[in-house]
């Protein structure tokens, strides 16, 4: 959801709270200002101010519509807490798209995002980027490196091929919560 304008950080604290211990967004009373008529001022008021703001889209990320425009929640709770609206991509650290908890997000490049994901509900070995190469009767161990698959070795044992992987992973600055069991949180 590529948001093509950004709100003024000012607005956003008139519109909505941020709850710091759920991570939640919900909205502000608002002024008669923000409606072309008391009686939408009224309605809008008392169907949504003090509720919680947004919906859960398709990708499972919380979505805020301010002014009919769209918006991902947590960056607008980054917006908020930082003063800024982020400059790159917004990584949920603990993998949990719903938690929008200020010190589970980080701005990160894509390549970033990339290095904090979970492990493949399809993965067979229980190690990201190790998978058993039939062909070659050995597992298989590789990693993406500047936007490049990288062989790391063929072993004989998961454990090696494990171990490759993890230094890799280590040399290459991926988060330790890389290929983390799956959370619908």
């Amino acid at each position: 959801m590529a948001e093509l304008r950004t709100l003024d950080i000012k607005l956003l604290h008139e519109l909505l709270s941020y709850d710091a211990f759920t991570g939640d967004l919900c909205w502000r009373q608002r002024t008669a200002e923000h409606f072309t008529t008391e009686r939408i001022y009224n309605s809008w008021n008392a169907k949504n101010a003090g509720r919680l703001a947004g919906h859960v889209n398709q990708e499972g990320y919380r979505a805020v519509a301010v002014f009919r425009t769209q918006y991902l929640a947590h960056r607008i709770v980054f917006a908020m807490q930082a003063g800024q609206w982020p400059n790159g991509l917004i990584d949920h650290i603990n993998g949990k798209r719903l938690d929008n908890r200020i010190e589970n997000l980080r701005v990160v490049s894509d390549i970033g995002n990339g290095r904090n994901q979970k492990r493949r509900s399809t993965n067979r070995s229980g190690v990201n980027g190790v998978h058993w190469y039939k062909a070659k009767g050995a597992w298989q161990a590789s990693i993406m490196e500047n936007g490049k698959q990288i062989l790391l070795g063929r072993f004989a044992r998961l454990q090696d091929a494990a171990a490759a992987r993890q230094a890799a992973e280590i040399r290459l600055n991926y988060h330790p919560n890389h290929g983390r069991v799956a959370d619908n949180g």
